[in-house]
């Protein structure tokens, strides 16, 4: 979906709009359309996780996409009169929760140590000759990819946290290591080679074995908020 498009169409429309209005051609209540149809915000952004390119790397996108469609849907049919609820104590609930849960999960496996590299809407890329050493990765409202098929790997274990809030990290693995994965998923999932999980809560225990006899090997523990972990 060309959403850039999309909010440009908007953007024309809406000041024509104010113009027209301001020449006293029409008397189109700009304040009303805002204040009733600002949820469709939600709706493109979910379409466009459920259709979009983002999609075609992570599964859980698409569940995400439909809770927002769905939301947006909602929040427009209630601020049309069609039917009453309280979203903001929804909302009121809702965030702190997942404020909690983030937190505690967090302290539980040590996330924030001195070895933490952050992507915050932005990315971080390791592609050519690097070395892997162990660390935490955190992607919030961003992108993370480590092609470890590039990099130096040392010998026995070596220890990744990953944690995606509301954004993506992609993990490509070669032949020669074995890799072992716990994820823990809130409203996000995550795809482990050719199988993975995803929903409003999931935890699991991931096992692959390399091709080769090695002593290589990478334990992650993973965290999705709202966001999705491939692993291949």
């Amino acid at each position: 979906m060309k959403s850039s498009i999309f909010w440009g169409i908007i953007i024309v429309l809406l000041g024509l709009s104010l113009l027209l209005n301001n020449l006293g051609i029409t008397d189109i209540n700009i304040g009303y359309i805002i204040s009733t149809y600002w949820p469709i915000i939600f709706i493109i952004w979910g379409l466009d996780l459920i259709i979009g390119k983002a999609n075609r790397k992570f599964r859980s996108n698409f569940f995400i996409g439909a809770i927002l469609v769905i939301l947006g849907l909602a929040i427009i049919g209630r601020n049309q009169g069609l039917y009453y609820f309280n979203f903001a104590l929804l909302w009121k609930i809702f965030w702190p929760l997942l404020l909690i849960f983030a937190g505690i999960s967090i302290l539980k496996a040590n996330t924030f140590s001195k070895d933490s590299q952050w992507a915050i809407l932005g990315a971080i890329e390791r592609k050519n000759n690097w070395k892997l050493d162990s660390g935490t990765y955190i992607t919030l409202l961003g992108g993370t990819e480590l092609d470890l098929r590039t990099a130096e790997i040392p010998e026995g274990e070596t220890y990744l946290q990953l944690n995606a809030f509301l954004g993506g990290i992609e993990i490509k693995t070669p032949e020669d290591v074995d890799i072992s994965c716990r994820n823990t998923s809130l409203m996000g999932g995550i795809e482990f080679f050719h199988d993975g999980n995803g929903g409003i809560y999931s935890n699991r225990q991931y096992e692959h074995k390399a091709n080769v006899e090695t002593n290589k090997k990478i334990i992650i523990n993973s965290l999705c908020i709202m966001g999705g972990i491939e692993i291949k």
